[in-house]
């Protein structure tokens, strides 16, 4: 009985740290918990592969030289989070963003704060890319590399509004976008959810896909099971 207790007392902990997750909360643990040693190691910065360096100013300084990115504008050089799932995705719907937009949201709808500090849909990317990127969907860009981006492989078409990441994270992407459409019942069309079943399998789940799943969890309270496999996208 009291192992019983102390397991109920655990799992009411996780859940309240989750429901109470903000933001701001959010990127302060992507940063210290989950993302803390990957800044000169592993995939990089989601789009770019780009090594940076933690700062106290801000979530962090990209390593220009290490991608060869090219140094344009302040946002060129600094980390921000990146939501997978843009926030207009799952927001601009929601009767408290036609009532006053992304704050409105992030003040009065629990629902929306929950979805917007998701720690699955966060991931560092460099300012200049997550800025060009905006809502745009993903998909398959015919032209060569972005030449703004350096030695960057993601690419963006800005007039037709799409974008592709490089192959590395195709799979990883697609699998956090199973994942934020299956918990929060979001929409999809049909075209968009052949490609990501393409990209899922097409790139297998990677060793750092696994830590950062078991990382995440910890403060999630769960996993998301298109990483352990647990549960597999069906066309709808």
């Amino acid at each position: 009985m009291k192992f019983l207790f102390l397991l109920l007392i655990l799992f009411a902990c996780n859940n309240l740290s989750y429901s109470h997750l903000n933001l701001r909360t959010a990127k302060k643990i992507a940063k210290e918990k989950i993302f803390f040693d990957q800044f000169d190691k592993g995939d990089g910065t989601i789009y770019c592969g780009c090594k940076w360096e933690w700062t106290k100013k801000n979530n962090g300084k990209v390593n220009l030289s290490s991608c060869n990115f090219p140094k344009r504008t302040k946002r060129s050089q600094i980390i921000e989070w990146e939501h997978i799932v843009p926030v207009w995705k799952f927001g601009h719907n929601r009767d408290c963003w036609k009532e006053g937009g992304r704050k409105n949201c992030s003040i009065k709808d629990p629902v929306f704060r929950e979805m917007e500090s998701n720690l699955y849909n966060l991931v560092p990317s460099i300012g200049k890319v997550n800025n060009d990127r905006k809502n745009f969907k993903y998909g398959i860009v015919r032209s060569k590399h972005n030449k703004n981006y350096g030695d960057c492989k993601s690419k963006i078409d800005l007039k037709k509004k799409v974008f592709e990441p490089r192959d590395d994270v195709k799979g990883q992407i697609a699998r956090i976008v199973f994942y934020m459409h299956y918990k929060y019942n979001l929409m999809m069309t049909k075209k968009q959810q052949k490609l990501f079943l393409n990209w899922d399998k097409k790139f297998p789940v990677s060793k750092w896909e696994i830590l950062k799943n078991n990382r995440i969890s910890k403060f999630m309270g769960h996993k998301n099971k298109f990483v352990t496999g647990e549960i597999k996208w069906i066309i709808r």
